[in-house]
């Protein structure tokens, strides 16, 4: 009987080793006007959106990165960022940069839970100049860089800006992993 976890964990051992990349995080944000409501860092939800980093409502996509997890004898382990921007009928009139974000300590009052992200992570950041509107661009590469240090990280959108109205913007990206 085959067990199929087992293939697939086989097959990310071995794509490690030869130095192919593994997603870490994917994720698909869907940034509308409003949403997007000034310039600030946005982190992306569960729930595919984005949210305020001061929310009743949303539960956002967090991930701890241990890089003992990652490594293998003898290699080095990098990380890179990949994202594309999709726009419709209606220009954004902004520029929304992806990156990935360490998580500061939480806070909050009754119901409320502030993520506090830091400032992304240095190499990991792509930026999408006023993207034009029935856009889409091809997809988009950070360089590798070398594992952040352990702790808990998400990816968020800088806003320059509120967005303009009835614009939306879909943001597919995946933080990927490998050994070289």
């Amino acid at each position: 009987m085959t067990v199929p976890w087992v293939s697939r964990s086989t097959d990310t051992l071995t794509a490690g080793i030869d130095g192919r990349y593994r997603t870490w995080i994917r994720h698909t944000a869907r940034l509308r006007t409003s949403d997007i409501t000034g310039a600030a860092v946005y982190t992306l939800g569960e729930n595919g959106g984005v949210t305020a980093q001061s929310s009743t409502a949303a539960a956002w996509s967090f991930l701890y990165l241990d890089p003992d997890d990652w490594s293998i004898t003898g290699r080095s382990t990098k990380l890179r960022v990949v994202a594309a921007c999709a726009v419709n009928d209606n220009a954004p009139a902004i520029t929304m940069t992806v990156g990935l974000h360490p998580v500061g300590t939480p806070s909050g009052g009754v119901n409320v839970f502030n993520a506090n992200l830091a400032a992304a992570v240095t190499g990991t950041t792509i930026a999408f100049a006023t993207p034009a509107a029935n856009s889409k661009s091809v997809q988009t590469y950070t360089t590798d860089i070398a594992l952040p240090s352990e702790g808990w990280y998400g990816v968020g959108v800088e806003a320059s800006g509120a967005m303009a109205a009835n614009s939306v913007v879909e943001i597919p990206l995946r933080v990927e992993i490998r050994n070289v």
